[in-house]
């Protein structure tokens, strides 16, 4: 699918790019709606530089239209952190929502995926979304790290001009990781399979005054 982005949108990806937004529309249309998002953020193992991230993200189209919205999604790359080799993005259409978003790591959809192109430090790629519609879109990547710790950006989220009515985090870590630590609230800790532990970060009605960090040791 071939999109031509107008003025709006051009501008969108400037202020995107300088701001190091995570999410952006074109501020001339607020009728998407960033509702509810899921993100699992698994730690490399002693002998790993890779943190795996897979997010799930619902948007709710509030227009009588059908629209193609374009989306950037900005990665953090520095001298200690590397732009993804392979990035996955899928959608699907669903007709209802479940109680929480993390439900939907559960269902099962089949899901279409997005092409998308690079610009410098993001991706961009252009959502269909139906009158009225709701759709989930999963993203998928790697980042290699070169010292333990890992910033997932959340402040973007401010462009959207609403809260997230929910926002879960997790930290997904194995036996062979310490001290992990997030600047935001932990609200559950499990350990999974006796083999990995799990840090849950649940907010409602999501407003990020900052990114969320994590640091943490290798034994």
């Amino acid at each position: 699918m071939k999109v031509v982005m107008k003025r709006p949108e051009l501008l969108a990806i400037i202020i995107a790019i300088i701001l190091g937004s995570l999410w952006y529309i074109s501020f001339s249309d607020t009728s998407l709606i960033f509702a509810r998002e899921l993100v699992e953020v698994k730690l490399p193992d002693t002998n790993d530089n890779f943190v795996s991230v897979v997010g799930i993200y619902e948007f709710v189209n509030e227009s009588s239209k059908s629209m193609n919205y374009p989306i950037g999604f900005p990665f953090v790359v520095n001298e200690e952190c590397e732009f993804p080799p392979e990035i996955k993005i899928e959608y699907v259409h669903i007709d209802t929502s479940p109680e929480s978003v993390s439900e939907y790591k559960e269902m099962r959809v089949d899901l279409t995926s997005l092409e998308y192109k690079r610009k410098g430090k993001l991706v961009v790629f252009v959502l269909p979304v139906e009158s009225k519609g709701r759709v989930i879109v999963k993203i998928s990547y790697k980042q290699m790290v070169r010292k333990n710790n890992y910033t997932y950006i959340t402040t973007s989220a401010l462009l959207w001009n609403k809260p997230i009515k929910e926002a879960i985090f997790k930290i997904e870590f194995p036996e062979s990781i310490k001290n992990v630590k997030s600047n935001y609230i932990k609200t559950d800790g499990s350990k999974v399979n006796n083999k990995s532990f799990i840090y849950t970060y649940q907010l409602a009605e999501f407003v990020p005054n900052e990114d969320f960090k994590i640091q943490w040791e290798k034994n």
